[in-house]
């Protein structure tokens, strides 16, 4: 959410702050790389331009593959903030979903491609967010829906150790109370 962040710490640097913190489990690192990087340069300078911020950090962790890393948190930052699971997200229509996971799905297939592992994993895991959230919109029954969940529970834990996704004792209880 680098753009995101921006916004936040102009606002919390126009109100007199003149520090921010942040943590991350150590399971699921890979995922909030970028935000972890964008974030410590913008503490020390709100102001600073965030695509070349964030250049900087993806020419370091993805070298040649930079722009096809970029083209998928680009992606990711649109769409999940405003598409995806999360609470208080209004939600969009079945043709918006899938045209948002289609997008996805393009940035899956490059970083594949590139052989960027743990970004495809968080692909993955967009897309199959916003496959849960259409059959929910389509009026999906519930063993459908199920279905799918556990589809998503499989992924998370069939890649637990590759510093993606944090687990819980019962991830599939948990996704079901999430996705109801």
């Amino acid at each position: 959410l680098p753009h995101f962040m921006q916004q936040e710490l102009r606002w919390y640097s126009a109100q007199g702050f003149r520090g921010v913190s942040t943590y991350c489990e150590p399971g699921d690192w890979g995922t909030y790389e970028l935000n972890h990087y964008v974030l410590a340069a913008l503490a020390w300078d709100p102001e600073r331009n965030v695509d070349s911020v964030a250049g900087e950090m993806l020419r370091a962790r993805y070298g040649q593959s930079a722009q096809v890393a970029l083209t998928a948190y680009r992606a990711m930052e649109s769409i999940v903030r405003q598409d995806a699971s999360i609470p208080y997200t209004r939600i969009k229509t079945a043709v918006q979903l899938d045209s948002a996971a289609a997008v996805l799905r393009e940035c899956r297939e490059q970083t594949e491609a590139a052989g960027l592992t743990r970004l495809s994993l968080a692909l993955d895991y967009a897309i199959g967010d916003l496959e849960i959230v259409k059959l929910k919109v389509s009026g999906a029954d519930a063993a459908a829906i199920e279905k799918r969940v556990k589809k998503l529970v499989d992924l998370l834990e069939a890649h637990k150790d590759q510093g993606v996704f944090v687990l819980h004792k019962d991830n599939m209880a948990l996704f079901l109370k999430h996705y109801n």
